[in-house]
């Protein structure tokens, strides 16, 4: 286990591998799900990241096709100017103003783009099944971990 997942795991509380269902015997078998899901979920993921990067996209043409006018904090220069400091008057002109947004935008979706996939990936490898003679138990989940057991009578 990577140092970093470990620091992970142990800030939510989640153990690594899960604890057998209670008189689980000899017969029990602890696996993963399947790198298949793995490669479904991140499908999903790539076709939902793409969406997003084709809105950031059509916004970035539509903010470059706009022209703002010229933005100024008037109210800030009469409270400057009250204080009496030489201070020059904080200006931002409309384009300053949409690049500063185009910025935060293009930052805010690479940020979550590497920590959406890491969590992806975090999330198939807490998923376990365990299954013996008498019971199924399936857990499920990193912030909120889920566990369901069932056994096979009620299957």
């Amino acid at each position: 286990m990577t140092p970093l997942k470990r620091r992970v795991l142990s800030l939510l509380r989640v153990r690594e591998r899960p604890d057998p269902p209670p008189a689980a015997g000899p017969t029990l078998d602890v696996f993963r799900a399947s790198r298949r899901y793995l490669a479904l979920r991140r499908v999903e993921w790539v076709l939902t990241q793409a969406g997003a990067l084709v809105g950031i996209l059509f916004s970035l043409v539509l903010f470059g096709a706009i022209d703002l006018p010229f933005v100024q904090f008037g109210g800030l220069a009469e409270w400057v100017s009250n204080l009496d400091i030489q201070t020059p008057v904080m200006s931002l002109a409309g384009t300053d103003l949409v690049f500063l947004l185009e910025f935060f935008a293009i930052t805010a979706y690479l940020s979550q783009f590497v920590g959406s996939g890491l969590v992806l990936t975090l999330n198939w490898e807490m998923r376990w099944y365990m299954v013996s003679d008498e019971s199924l138990r399936i857990r499920e989940g990193l912030v909120r971990v889920r566990e369901q057991t069932m056994t096979v009578a009620n299957i």
